[in-house]
């Protein structure tokens, strides 16, 4: 445990940790704000035949992989340029989905800010008997004159 607190895998779990909380922190805020401060934007997500599922399932049937990349690229670059329009498009997913996605956010949020808290706990706890060992250490098996040298 100690060699994976201070190696590389070690900082590699830490990043992805602290990424995957911002990321499912942040989701989770953009369903609250498209539910309470964006929710008149919801009305206008309707498509103008009226029929909204099947008009989103006809129009992902005719999609080709460039635009699915395409979509997948540029999502991120709506999310910050447009954060209104998409707080409430994924609040209204939200809502047809009865909740399940706010729910499914959630939890991978308290999931990943419990293995934090351990992996920092642990961190906390290695740094406490790796500085006592070493203070025994210096004090038991090394003679007094080499620690005054």
């Amino acid at each position: 445990m100690y060699k994976f607190q201070k190696g590389k895998r070690g900082m590699l779990i830490f990043a992805q940790s602290l990424f995957l909380l911002f990321i499912l922190g942040l989701s989770i805020f953009t369903i609250e704000q498209g539910n309470s401060v964006y929710s008149e934007l919801q009305s206008n997500i309707v498509s103008p035949s009226g029929n909204s599922e099947g008009a989103v399932l006809e129009y992902a049937n005719n999609m080709d992989a460039s635009d699915w990349i395409f979509g997948f690229l540029m999502a991120p670059v709506a999310f910050l340029t447009a954060f209104p329009q998409m707080s409430a498009a994924i609040a209204s997913i939200d809502q047809s989905l009865d909740g399940w996605l706010l729910h499914f956010y959630t939890v991978g949020f308290v999931e990943y800010l419990e293995l934090f808290g351990v992996l920092i706990f642990y961190r906390i706890s290695f740094r406490k008997k790796m500085a006592s060992r070493i203070v025994s250490t210096i004090y038991t098996k090394t003679p007094l004159y080499n620690i005054i040298k």
